[in-house]
């Protein structure tokens, strides 16, 4: 399998920025960059077969960020670039629920950071290629079991606000902990889908936590929810292994749900 099977597409309208990267790419064995200009001639184009999709954070006066879910409810298994000028808190909350795999700062040093990711992509096998076309389901012959959600805070008003918030739901259990060791029991034997950590604790930083739990469980989901908005706090959680960050703002309800519920289906 040559490395030239890699697919690429890159959406954007500013065929100056689009004409530099392809010309930086080229020295990189990969096959042609397909890009667009507008969202919808993209959907169009056989979206299932790309193994990497960069999207602009505006184009043609559409945002990006809502966009990015069209193209990941069609190509569920392809790593998928958000381009962002102006990097924040908010930004990368909204980019990874949307359903971005990675969000890069949009400068004139982006093309590196776009090389460094390909050489570490994983060549595509033929079967893989094919198996994206295919939709499996399965019709369970009894209603299953709701997966259970671990949620840890030493705050133990603002746990049960949370439980309070969520407990309803019709996808989902919330399990509440306040004490470290016995969440870190239940995780170990257990290993959740999702756990959910205060970035402050009174026990470890919030680093150690992700390291802590990323050990103990390295197949579950990490979100992190914190009242404060640091971008290079977030971005070495990132780093760390965490897959969501939440800010416990006014929308903070809807979007830990709709971070839980996108995890749950992944």
């Amino acid at each position: 399998m040559k490395r030239d099977d890699i697919n690429i597409v890159l959406i954007d309208d500013d065929l100056y920025f689009t004409g530099i990267l392809t010309s930086q790419l080229k020295d990189l064995p990969y096959a042609k960059i397909n890009t667009f200009t507008l969202f919808s001639d993209a959907l169009m184009y056989n979206i299932k077969s790309a193994d990497l999709i960069i999207i602009d954070e505006k184009v043609n006066g559409l945002n990006g960020i809502d966009q990015i879910p069209h193209f990941r409810s069609i190509a569920l298994k392809t790593t998928i670039v958000y381009l962002s000028k102006n990097r924040t808190v908010t930004t990368f909350s909204m980019a990874k629920l949307a359903g971005a795999d990675y969000i890069f700062t949009k400068d004139s040093t982006v093309h590196e950071t776009i090389k460094a990711l390909l050489l570490q992509m994983p060549v595509p096998t033929e079967k893989q290629k094919r198996n994206r076309s295919k939709i499996k389901s399965k019709l369970p012959f009894f209603k299953p079991k709701k997966p259970q959600i671990y949620f840890l805070d030493d705050d133990k008003l603002f746990t049960s606000f949370v439980h309070y918030k969520l407990k309803n739901d019709r996808e989902f259990d919330l399990v509440t902990y306040n004490d470290i060791q016995l969440f870190l029991t239940a995780v170990r034997d257990k290993k959740p889908k999702i756990i959910l950590l205060e970035c402050h604790l009174n026990y470890k930083t919030s680093r150690e936590l992700v390291d802590l739990f990323v050990q103990q469980s390295p197949l579950s989901k990490i979100v992190m929810m914190s009242g404060q908005s640091d971008l290079a706090v977030t971005m070495d959680l990132f780093k760390a292994g965490i897959s969501d960050y939440v800010v416990k703002n006014k929308e903070w309800e809807s979007t830990l749900r709709s971070v839980i519920h996108k995890h749950l289906k992944s």
